[in-house]
């Protein structure tokens, strides 16, 4: 094969930088990006606001995971000329203003509640990138985040866990 058919081909089908971008493609980056932005945000409020330091610190670990993953995520939409958005947008928004305004234990309660359910949604999201991007490096991208969000999942479920039966044992 051609070096001129190569590059056609790669273009063609999303696959080398300054490619044009799928829809499904471009979709994902976007609620990618939308989610990572919430749970920075969210992670940062819950580094000052949990009543727990097992929530502190994995609020912590997620907003540095997140930052990562951020960060790689402009780097290919930024090759692939695709603007991704600068705020949230008002479902997160809406997620977010119901979680920060509770403090303590409640507060520690509704945002591992949260990240159980954002986590399980960012993971079936990210594995469907995996198996139907048409890009490598969007796939790769999708396949390397994986992990860490797997890990911010069951984190978040011992600690949710754990919210839970120590609000239980007040009662």
């Amino acid at each position: 094969m051609s070096t001129d058919k190569k590059t056609t081909d790669s273009k063609m089908s999303g696959m080398s930088g300054g490619a044009m971008v799928g829809k499904a493609d471009s979709d994902f980056m976007m609620k990618a990006a939308m989610g990572g932005m919430m749970e920075m945000q969210l992670a940062q409020a819950a580094q000052q606001k949990a009543s727990s330091q097992e929530v502190k610190d994995l609020a912590r670990k997620i907003e540095q995971d997140h930052k990562q993953a951020s960060d790689k995520l402009k780097a290919i939409a930024a090759e692939r000329h695709v603007d991704l958005p600068a705020t949230m947008g008002p479902e997160h928004e809406k997620m977010m203003a119901k979680v920060t305004g509770l403090t303590g234990e409640e507060f520690d309660r509704a945002y591992t509640k949260l990240m159980v359910a954002d986590h399980k949604k960012d993971i079936r999201e990210f594995e469907k990138a995996v198996n139907r991007s048409m890009d490598s490096d969007l796939k790769n991208f999708a396949s390397a985040t994986l992990p860490s969000l797997k890990e911010h999942l069951t984190s978040a479920q011992q600690l949710s866990t754990s919210t839970r039966s120590r609000a239980a044992d007040k009662k």
